[in-house]
């Protein structure tokens, strides 16, 4: 985040400088923390709605993140892909469905598997 800049605004930056597409960020919806042996972090999830832009991945944004591809893909299509976190091949399905009425859920503390 940005001197003032909002939680959700943070948000909607982010996902224009690293991917191309403009969001309007509506909910915080899963909190994460994780830590390597220098630092830790805190990163949270929001729901967003797609407003405009074009999916792309050249941003020197995305590439200072390592991001290399991106893609719109189908609940079935994600289970077959690595990713993380593993909720995104399960829960996040499920709590999707349920229209995330749980509130921001908490997701632990986990050790990076890379930094």
């Amino acid at each position: 985040m940005q001197g003032s800049e909002s939680l959700a605004r943070a948000a909607e930056r982010e996902v224009r400088e690293e991917t191309g597409l403009i969001v309007t960020a509506e909910q915080v919806l899963y909190v994460e923390e994780f830590h390597n042996p220098e630092t830790r972090y805190c990163k949270f999830w929001l729901k967003a709605t797609w407003v405009g832009g074009t999916l792309s991945v050249d941003a020197p944004e995305a590439t200072a993140e390592y991001i290399v591809d991106a893609a719109w893909h189908t609940e079935d299509q994600v289970k077959t892909l690595h990713v993380f976190p593993e909720i995104l091949q399960g829960r996040y399905w499920e709590d999707r469905r349920a229209g995330f009425s749980a509130g921001p859920q908490y997701l632990g503390l986990r050790e990076m598997a890379f930094w």
